[in-house]
């Protein structure tokens, strides 16, 4: 805090602070916002970047879309949210896919296997590993990448020995998904 000689907090140099302050991170948020850095959606910052008269820079033709589904929102938030290390090699992920959505991130990043029960339920459907056993599952149509969300091999149901009831009921589940940007 900033106090004159007399020692009385001086509330119009710390509203000047303050204004620049806010001004900065409104600079922050129209970056952010113009751009669309963040990787899901931030009731906040399009609060805040209304109220700044910002508007969303609109999808172009050839940049990538990410859609998630409800199940990917709830697993991110439990298995990467939490965790510093998992969110930036999911952070890594998403740009490699931003730049070319068909491009493998890493060796781990594979359709699932041919007649399985994924793939007869969401063709295409594929995982690229973000840990050694957490693995985002989705799926690539054009431009277009549908995240469906977080799972490792118990949870897929792949893991030694295999579930294959797990692998249907998830697979069901997976198949019902609905997508929002």
């Amino acid at each position: 805090m900033i106090y004159p000689a007399g020692g009385q907090l001086n509330i119009a140099m710390r509203a000047q602070e303050l204004s620049k302050l806010q001004q900065s991170a409104l600079t922050e948020i129209a970056r952010t916002w113009q751009q669309r850095v963040w990787d899901q959606p931030c009731t906040l910052l399009e609060m805040l970047a209304q109220e700044a008269g910002l508007s969303r820079a609109p999808h172009t033709a050839g940049e990538t879309q990410f859609l998630r589904s409800d199940l990917y929102r709830r697993t991110k938030a439990a298995r990467v949210d939490p965790y510093p290390a998992i969110r930036n090699k999911f952070h890594q992920f998403m740009q490699t896919k931003r730049a070319n959505p068909n491009q493998p991130f890493g060796g781990s990043d594979k359709p699932f296997t041919g007649q399985g029960r994924y793939q007869t339920a969401v063709p295409g459907l594929r995982h690229a590993h973000i840990t050694h056993d957490l693995s985002v599952v989705y799926l690539v149509q054009g431009r277009r990448v549908y995240l469906f969300g977080f799972f490792t091999h118990d949870d897929l149901g792949t893991g030694s020995p295999p579930n294959l009831r797990r692998q249907q009921a998830l697979a069901a589940q997976i198949s019902n998904q609905q997508f929002a940007t």
